[in-house]
């Protein structure tokens, strides 16, 4: 199991790293916008936008720029879309690693990521 938002990865994530280091490039940037998004019921403020890309191994929060998967929400943050979620799976499955159940049970309403709140 890995958390994307609190855990810190085997290797330093690095867009023009080795393949290893962009995957979890891949992973930690969908990854804390997809826990933002479900643990906070939230989009990311241009400021967190900036720090995850950063955090992620970009340099700066232009890397969004080069993405598809998340759509601006009413609230003005950013949020994943069902693009984003396969984008945060995909990026699981290459580093051999589980996702966390909130994240792997994370769905799409209204062309956004939520929560699935068990009944």
């Amino acid at each position: 199991m890995f958390d994307p938002e609190r855990d810190t990865p085997p290797v330093t994530p690095l867009v023009d790293g080795d393949r290893a280091q962009r995957a979890w490039c891949g992973l930690m940037l969908w990854g804390q916008l997809v826990a933002l998004n479900v643990r906070e019921g939230r989009g990311a403020t241009q400021e967190e936008s900036v720090a995850i890309a950063k955090r992620a191994g970009y340099r700066d929060g232009r890397a969004w720029n080069n993405w598809t998967g998340w759509r601006k929400g009413e609230d003005g943050g950013r949020w994943a879309t069902a693009v984003g979620l396969g984008h945060l799976r995909q990026y699981f499955e290459t580093v051999d690693r589980a996702m966390l159940e909130d994240l792997g049970n994370a769905s799409v309403s209204d062309g956004r990521v939520t929560a699935v709140h068990p009944n």
